[in-house]
């Protein structure tokens, strides 16, 4: 049996899309342009590609996480719209990991904000609750850093 991945049905043409392995079955990767507005295109991709994977009971707080992480790239990592954020979801037997790339090579700091009604500050406090880690590593190539965070899955690998 043939499997295809949600992105392989999917037309998204705002976003660059690669797949790493046959049919999406351990490690997916999209990338977008460095604007807040993307936002939901990656909680449906990121949603979809877990429905696919059968990780029904982590599906919301991968979701929520990655949206977050993606919102800190683009408001913190990025100088501009022209650039990109690159957003990797991957899964090995019984963890599931994102990674969230951009340019800046400014490593995210956790803000203990003074104001409890203040608007922003708590993305990373919001992924700390969700996921069993995370943590910032730089970029392979260049200036930039990536982003991650794991957390426990239900074991499915074909």
């Amino acid at each position: 049996m043939i499997h295809s991945s949600p992105l392989q049905r999917t037309a998204f043409p705002a976003c660059q899309t690669g797949v790493a392995d046959a049919a999406g079955d351990r490690l997916v990767s999209w990338v977008f342009p460095a604007e807040r507005e993307r936002a939901g295109q990656v909680r449906r991709l990121v949603s979809a590609h877990l429905k696919y994977w059968k990780q029904h009971r982590v599906e919301g707080d991968v979701v929520l996480a990655t949206e977050e992480a993606f919102t800190n790239a683009v408001l913190h990592g990025s100088q501009s719209r022209a650039e990109t954020v690159k957003v990797e979801l991957e899964r090995s037997e019984g963890h599931l990991r994102v990674a969230v790339s951009d340019g800046s090579p400014t490593w995210p700091v956790p803000r203990v904000d003074e104001d409890p009604l203040a608007e922003g500050g708590r993305g990373l406090a919001i992924i700390t609750a969700l996921s069993d880690g995370w943590g910032v590593v730089p970029a392979d190539e260049g200036t930039g850093k990536t982003f991650w965070f794991s957390l426990k899955a239900a074991s499915t690998l074909p």
